[in-house]
């Protein structure tokens, strides 16, 4: 698919064409409000926080805004266009309709991790919460969020145990099982829970015995000055924000297939192991997808990551790909770090064997608008 100019985009959407000038003064105008939002402290956020019945803004700026709808900013008016917006780790906003959905939520990240510029604290809308599965960084600020804004915990049986253990009512927990014949309806999609499995590790060890993980935190040990005990502390209060349950690879981690009014087909996995024969069902059912966001982390270097991602951009085929869970976690307790992961080696994989199909390597909080009638997408 070919990517068109974003203000022919704009144009073929409905909103009206925006000049240069207007494009400019969006883009700024947004960034000053994010800034000034990030700037308050964190008991002022929450003391300001809106009511769950937020209404939408709905501005031009949605397609070059910073500003998150969740924390309050643009969205889009036309019906038929979504936004997404990578918040770091494997977390995505998907906006339509004026309504926002979270896939994944953590953004208390913890010492030595790049903040995404958004807090938890500063998440006032959210229809509902997509959990992929239940380790920390994917959702340990979904409680807190749905505490606030109402929003619905959807995930495997063991993510919506850890929502009810720290607090979350009944009534905004729905447990699914991706084994087949769920469906749930939103307005103006419908969205398909698929079994999925977790990454597997690397078992190779060096000399030392150490894994990939454990052989690149010396690197970063090495790098780093040395973790204080407040931070060491600190590190081990963010891994308590979830469960470490083991079934958590082969029973709770689900992928999820949204599908549009239009027919178009978007899919979501938060981390990405052995093809499941839940997924090769739904896909040989579906044959293909429009628009696919799967892991590319956990291998540890490109030249292993990159075969066990190609499997899962092979078999949902889709026009636009989008990776996730690419970014550097450090996991001080484990002795272990996940590096920053290269997207150049993947793209150049997709290129040579793909051709039809674009990837769109994202940056934190950058929208990517897609019309779902035509496929036209815009990156701002």
């Amino acid at each position: 698919m070919e990517q068109p100019e974003p203000v022919a985009f704009l144009g073929e959407c409905g909103e009206g064409l925006v000049t240069r000038r207007g494009f400019l003064t969006g883009a700024l105008s947004g960034g000053v409000l994010f800034a000034a939002a990030s700037a308050l402290p964190r008991s002022a956020v929450a003391a300001k926080a809106t009511p769950p019945n937020v209404q939408a803004v709905f501005s031009n700026d949605a397609y070059t805004s910073l500003v998150p709808a969740a924390v309050g900013g643009p969205m889009i008016a036309n019906p038929h266009v979504i936004s997404l917006r990578w918040l770091g780790c494997s977390c995505y906003e998907l906006v339509h309709r004026g309504k926002v959905y979270l896939l994944d939520a953590w953004f208390d990240r913890g010492p030595r991790t790049r903040p995404v510029g958004i807090t938890p604290e500063q998440v006032i809308q959210t229809e509902a919460i997509f959990i992929g599965h239940a380790h920390f960084d994917h959702i340990a600020d979904a409680p807190p969020i749905a505490a606030r804004t109402g929003a619905t915990i959807i995930g495997a049986p063991i993510s919506t145990r850890y929502g009810a253990s720290v607090g979350t009512p009944a009534n905004q927990l729905q447990t699914v099982t991706g084994l087949g014949g769920e469906l749930l309806h939103f307005d103006g999609f419908t969205v398909e829970p698929i079994l999925a499995h977790h990454a597997v590790a690397p078992t190779r060890t060096n000399s030392k015995g150490e894994t990939v993980a454990q052989a690149l935190f010396d690197l970063y040990s090495a790098a780093l000055d040395p973790f204080t005990t407040a931070e060491v502390a600190e590190f081990q209060a963010v891994l308590a924000r979830g469960s470490f349950d083991p079934l958590i690879i082969t029973q709770g981690t689900i992928a999820y297939l949204f599908t549009f009014d239009s027919g178009y087909r978007l899919v979501w996995i938060d981390s990405g192991g052995p093809i499941t024969s839940q997924l090769t069902t739904v896909m040989s059912r579906v044959g293909n997808t429009d628009l696919a966001i799967a892991s590319y982390t956990l291998q540890g270097v490109p030249d292993l990551q990159v075969p066990v991602t190609m499997s899962l951009v092979n078999l949902f085929t889709p026009d636009l790909f989008l990776p996730c869970h690419h970014d550097q976690i450090i996991l001080l307790p484990f002795n272990a770090a996940l590096p920053d992961m290269a997207t150049e080696p993947l793209r150049l994989a997709i290129r040579e064997t793909m051709p039809n199909t674009q990837i769109i390597p994202p940056l934190y909080r950058s929208p990517v608008t897609v019309n779902t009638k035509t496929g036209a997408y815009s990156v701002a």
